[in-house]
């Protein structure tokens, strides 16, 4: 079992009633998600999602509507209580690796993840906008594995590390809303 740990999403679906975390989410990054999900057999992944408002969450709570974006502020007062929740997860779900895909603010607030995650690899992913959306659909889709703070390219055995200049192949974000 494997753990991604994703931040919530600007991007949300404006709808008054409650609805589940990962529904209500409708950001880029859910799309790949769920568009690797649909695509191809991935290997079993538990999600957890880091909230500005809300904290640690389970992709099935239900939550409101709301706009709250995380602060270097916020993500520092929010940390201890993150991390805590972070590693009661690890201790529940006991992953083999453990893929961060979070902006810098939520990053600061789960940062460092020896406190949480103990021995488990994590990695967090990184660069420009396009090669992050890569990096996320070729975990999820098995083709990288996590090492502490890089990625093995399963197929070849390379070893990517932050700031190396790679491709992977290329990865569209799908243009239409997730469920269309």
């Amino acid at each position: 079992m494997r753990l991604l740990v994703m931040s919530c999403s600007n991007r949300k679906i404006k709808e008054p009633a409650l609805m589940p975390a990962w529904d209500r989410y409708d950001g880029p990054a859910y799309w790949v998600v769920n568009a690797a999900i649909r695509e191809v057999s991935c290997p079993p992944t538990t999600h957890i999602i880091i909230s500005a408002k809300l904290g640690v969450i389970e992709p099935t709570l239900p939550i409101p509507d709301y706009n709250v974006k995380m602060t270097p502020f916020l993500a520092k007062i929010q940390a201890p209580r993150i991390r805590e929740a972070l590693q009661l997860k690890v201790d529940e779900v006991k992953p083999s690796e453990i893929l961060v895909f979070a902006g810098p603010h939520y990053q600061a607030a789960i940062m460092p993840p020896i406190s949480w995650a103990g021995d488990v690899p994590v990695s967090a992913v990184w660069g420009q906008l396009g090669f992050r959306y890569q990096l996320l659909r070729a975990w999820y889709r098995g083709e990288v594995a996590c090492l502490n703070g890089g990625f093995k390219v399963l197929a070849s055995g390379l070893i990517i590390k932050e700031g190396d200049k790679f491709s992977l192949p290329r990865t569209e974000v799908p243009k239409a809303k997730r469920g269309e």
